[in-house]
């Protein structure tokens, strides 16, 4: 006989939705080197030409061949803003 375990707690959320993502159903529209790139935003994640991602930084890099963080490369936040810790 196997011994199991059974767990009870609060279910898990997942974190907290950043508060950079703009609402879902947004269409974030990028032009990168001459062609036009449109990112819809989903209540969980991001879709690009009919696929799901779940970062924008993902679509970013799939896009320029780069290190482009998502959040600068679609205008959410500025190149040069610092953390505050």
């Amino acid at each position: 006989m196997q011994n199991s375990t059974l767990r009870i707690g609060r279910p898990r959320t997942g974190a907290p939705r950043d508060s950079r993502i703009p609402p879902a159903g947004t269409t974030l529209t990028r032009q990168w080197k001459g062609r036009e790139h449109r990112v819809e935003v989903l209540m969980k994640g991001f879709e690009y030409k009919g696929d799901r991602y779940g970062s924008l930084s993902k679509i970013a890099n799939m896009i320029t061949r780069g290190g482009w963080n998502g959040y600068v490369f679609f205008g959410l936040t500025p190149a040069n803003k610092k953390a505050v810790a």
